[in-house]
């Protein structure tokens, strides 16, 4: 199984400096329960090494570096690399970025204790990527995917999901059967799932960036997406500022079986 190939490549969606700059406004870094979870069910902390793949501009990576834990950053695009690396100098965090994808990560075999993606899992080639990332996993490691997902159950939330017209292009959601690809090769077993509510604070300009900031949006002209931020726009006009946009934040961990 590859990834879903209705979705835009993502080296148009975020391949340019401007959209890597809108993705690190308008996204949601993720519920830091989420990754106490992990790092307790994973044990990622001191002495571990663990890899944030498809990293981003390392919303996940900087609180994989709270654990203290070895962390390091695989991204393909440039500028996300460029984003990562003056965030995490801005926050101190010590993390190594380097450029690579879920189907060449370069590292060597056996070398690192958990593998992590956040909101990147569903762009990967998963025939390829699931016997990479069981490469450099050592016998034992683990495997900790994550997601935000809106929660479509508040109204004005869901009428945003029609807006940008997101169940046209809907990749996953909590409820998508994620075990048929992460199961391929028979390299992992399966661990758990669970959610945790998050929330995200947002003004009006940064509720643009967010919605700029979806892959298929961000590659629109910008006469094509005027008249969708414009409803966007319309639909959060009489909200308060700050205003709460609310996920389900989906966290999956899996463990690598023994080499034979």
């Amino acid at each position: 199984m590859a990834r879903h190939d209705h979705l835009v490549d993502p080296a148009d969606a975020w391949g340019g400096d401007e959209n890597a700059s809108s993705y690190e406004r308008g996204r949601p870094s993720y519920p830091p329960a989420a990754v106490e979870h992990l790092a307790r069910v994973l044990n990622i902390g001191p002495g571990r090494t663990v890899v944030d793949l498809g990293a981003g501009t390392g919303k996940f990576t900087r609180l994989l570096a709270t654990t203290g834990a070895t962390v390091i950053a695989v991204e393909p695009q440039a500028a996300m690399r460029a984003a990562l690396s003056a965030a995490a100098g801005v926050s101190g965090a010590a993390i190594e970025v380097l450029d690579g994808g879920a189907e060449a990560i370069p590292l060597p075999d056996a070398s690192v204790d958990v593998v992590c993606a956040a909101t990147a899992f569903h762009w990967f080639d998963h025939e390829m990527a699931m016997p990479e990332i069981a490469r450099v996993l050592r016998d034992g490691g683990g495997l900790g995917l994550v997601w935000n997902d809106r929660d479509e159950s508040v109204p004005w939330v869901r009428e945003m999901t029609e807006i940008i017209r997101w169940d046209g292009y809907r990749p996953y959601g909590v409820d998508f059967d994620w075990w048929p690809f992460i199961g391929l090769g028979g390299y992992f077993s399966y661990g758990g799932r669970t959610q945790l509510p998050h929330v995200q604070m947002l003004d009006r300009t940064s509720f643009l960036d967010r919605v700029s900031s979806i892959s298929y949006i961000s590659t629109l002209s910008p006469e094509a997406r005027a008249p969708l931020l414009a409803r966007c726009s319309e639909l959060v006009a009489d909200f308060d500022e700050p205003f709460p946009l609310p996920y389900q934040c989906d966290i999956i961990w899996a463990s690598r079986v023994a080499r034979p």
